[in-house]
């Protein structure tokens, strides 16, 4: 009996050795973890501040590529507008077309008001309206003596000018001025179409 407690006390005192080696071990382990999981978590926080700071440098950079495509399709726009303006300015086909207008009207006939559309767009026959160069659509307003005179006006107009327009009245009317009585009218004079093959 005297032999075992000896025994029993070493058996002891080895399970405490043990136990305190593996709370050691444990306390490492979960020293070594909590690092690793620090450690990992700062270099998630790391990545996610980088790729936030990446995609606004990507948002700032998107944005500006769009300003300068939209500010480049302006200065294109505003470069054909201004050739366009500029061969209109040059263009001797629309003097002409309105000197022979301003010919076509006599003595009995007056012009109120003309507007000259050189930007007109012609219908295509597949039905889309496309800009087509030295197409004019002229409106006249004006007054006559009466719808003989008119008619002879529209005659004059639809013979002489260059290019050739078709004359369409819009409309007339009778209309008492001083002590007589005049013919108020508005005309459409439009380049025919032409006819190809």
């Amino acid at each position: 009996m005297a032999e075992l407690i000896p025994f029993d006390y070493r058996i002891r005192t080895m399970r405490r050795q043990q136990i305190k080696r593996w709370s050691i071990a444990a306390a490492v382990a979960a020293v070594i973890s909590l690092s690793g999981v620090g450690a990992v978590y700062m270099w998630q926080h790391r990545c996610v501040t980088e790729y936030q700071g990446i995609a606004s440098q990507c948002k700032e950079k998107s944005a500006l590529i769009t300003r300068s495509q939209d500010l480049r399709s302006r200065r294109q726009d505003l470069a054909n507008r201004m050739q366009k303006i500029q061969k209109l300015m040059d263009d001797r086909t629309l003097l002409s077309l309105l000197c022979d207008i301003s010919n076509g009207f006599s003595a009995r006939d007056s012009l109120d008001y003309i507007n000259i559309d050189a930007r007109a767009q012609k219908n295509d026959p597949s039905g889309n309206a496309s800009d087509s160069d030295g197409h004019y659509i002229v409106h006249i307003v004006g007054i006559t003596e009466n719808s003989r005179t008119l008619a002879d006006l529209m005659t004059r107009l639809g013979k002489s000018t260059q290019p050739p327009v078709n004359v369409v009245l819009q409309s007339s009317r009778r209309e008492s001025y001083l002590d007589g009585q005049v013919m108020h009218f508005e005309l459409t004079c439009e380049q025919p179409e032409s006819k190809g093959s």
